[in-house]
């Protein structure tokens, strides 16, 4: 992604930025050091580790920014939180509503976006940083017809609420928020680093085709348990998607970055 950790242009004065779904908290205490004037939170549903690198402007949540900001109760990160997070200091009031991969940990993108935009002061910005899992050859004509496999997660994952191309939807769930001058940037998911043209995206592609199957494997088996499939047909769509997602030269998804803003008058243009 040209080396850019955020494409939204937010200024090095900026005071409040929040990520949700900060996983280990290694994006949420690089953008402390990025902006060392702003009270930084990382939000999410597993507690966050104890970090050696964190500045003394970041701090860590464990909750669900669905509830967190409705004034439901959130059990804060002891090892980490710094001081205590008031929903109602952030209403209106963020420069930065950012996430990276939210695809299988958010079941309502249209409450998402709205309660991004909510927190938002006016001129402030969402990012949404997701993936759509779509497979595309070289040519960019999409393969995955005939993945079994990929079609049931999907079905399943949406009845669960879950989007697994909620990366090329972002833009959608945005306009319908209110957010304006919405831009996006795509980026390749390599499966394979073969034939890539930059040695970050080889070395990606290898990467993403060592740890990516282990990954879908688990997320396979949370997403159809209790489906009503067997043990069975699970493994076997398992065993499908390992071979799916061998490296093969050209073989891609869709990375999508959207960008939006909260309109200075509080309305959508």
């Amino acid at each position: 992604m040209g080396h850019r950790l955020i494409h939204a242009d937010i200024p090095s004065t900026a005071e409040r930025i929040l990520e949700i779904g900060c996983g280990t908290g290694v994006v949420t205490a690089t953008l402390g050091k990025q902006y060392p004037l702003a009270k930084i939170y990382g939000i999410d549903l597993s507690r966050v580790p104890s970090r050696r690198d964190k500045p003394a402007n970041v701090h860590f949540v464990q909750g669900n920014v669905l509830e967190l900001f409705d004034g439901t109760s959130v059990q804060h990160n002891a090892a980490n939180a710094q001081s205590e997070l008031d929903p109602l200091d952030w209403d209106g009031n963020t420069d930065l509503v950012y996430h990276r991969l939210l695809i299988c940990g958010m079941n309502n993108w249209p409450k998402y976006a709205s309660t991004v935009f909510r927190l938002l002061k006016p001129g402030g910005f969402a990012e949404m940083q997701d993936l759509d899992f779509t497979f595309y050859n070289a040519n960019n004509e999409v393969i995955d017809s005939g993945f079994e496999w990929l079609h049931v997660m999907k079905k399943a994952g949406a009845e669960k609420g879950l989007d697994l191309d909620c990366g090329s939807h972002a833009r959608m769930h945005m306009r319908d928020a209110g957010f304006e001058a919405i831009r996006t940037d795509e980026y390749r998911w390599p499966w394979g680093g073969e034939g890539e043209e930059t040695a970050e995206l080889r070395a990606f592609g290898e990467y993403l085709v060592r740890e990516q199957p282990n990954l879908l494997h688990d997320a396979m088996a949370r997403i159809l348990g209790g489906k009503g499939y067997s043990e069975e047909q699970i493994r076997q769509w398992q065993s499908d998607m390992r071979s799916a997602t061998r490296a093969e030269p050209g073989k891609h998804c869709k990375f999508t970055v959207t960008v939006g803003r909260k309109p200075f008058s509080g309305q959508a243009s």
